[in-house]
């Protein structure tokens, strides 16, 4: 049986956070298997082959406010229905509880989970 490598791509608006990761990465031995890159998720233009995106944006809590933070979820919209067209699984983790209506489509997987302290919701949207 021979074992297949995945291909992950990474992005962060924050550079330290992308520095980070890419720190993680090779303490881990998979920086091999990462594209990491300084992007804002919302302008990413993935190729046209499918894939899984998982994404955790700002809460409101760190970062922004909470009306920023859902304002930003709602720019989502637009790059998600693309990438669900082009084939592509999206993963969300966030506290905001109307995320379904703010990207416009229903998920079809949602968890209750905790992200440090913080109650969150991981919802999977895929076509």
């Amino acid at each position: 049986v021979r074992a297949e490598k995945s291909m992950i791509f990474v992005s962060d608006i924050d550079p330290k956070m992308v520095e980070m990761t890419q720190f993680h990465a090779k303490q881990a031995g998979v920086e091999h298997q990462l594209t990491v890159r300084c992007r804002d998720a919302r302008k990413l233009h993935l190729q046209n082959y499918g894939g899984i995106m998982v994404t955790n944006p700002p809460y409101g809590e760190r970062l922004m406010n909470e009306k920023q933070a859902q304002e930003l979820l709602k720019e989502m919209r637009y790059p998600f229905a693309e990438l669900m067209d082009q084939g592509w699984r999206i993963g969300v983790l966030t506290p905001y509880q109307e995320l379904e209506k703010a990207v416009g489509c229903s998920a079809q997987e949602k968890r209750r989970l905790f992200n440090g302290n913080i109650s969150c919701r991981f919802y999977q949207f895929f076509a």
